[in-house]
């Protein structure tokens, strides 16, 4: 998230159920924390959802985009072992 964004949600969610939540917290543009979570084993089917939130009191239309001026949603987690050499974003 950019400078709207204001809170974030990150949940592994379990084929077989099961949901962890990775963080449910407030998000500050001007503190970016690398937040430290205990280890999750994933398997195949499983998913991660990230949720955010924003309060955009420009009086303007914010759209999607990498600038500061834009907004995005991502969280950034690490995977081991190691993947899918050469390929570091996991969309759906």
């Amino acid at each position: 998230m950019h400078q709207l964004g204001v809170y974030m949600k990150v949940v592994a969610k379990r084929a077989s159920g099961g949901d962890v939540t990775l963080f449910d917290d407030e998000y500050s543009f001007e503190e970016q924390i690398i937040h430290r979570i205990d280890p999750v084993e994933m398997a195949a089917g499983d998913t991660v959802d990230v949720e955010c939130t924003y309060e955009n009191d420009t009086g303007t239309t914010v759209t999607f985009g990498d600038s500061s001026f834009s907004e995005m949603c991502f969280a950034g987690l690490l995977h081991y072992p190691p993947r899918n050499a050469g390929s570091f974003v996991c969309v759906r």
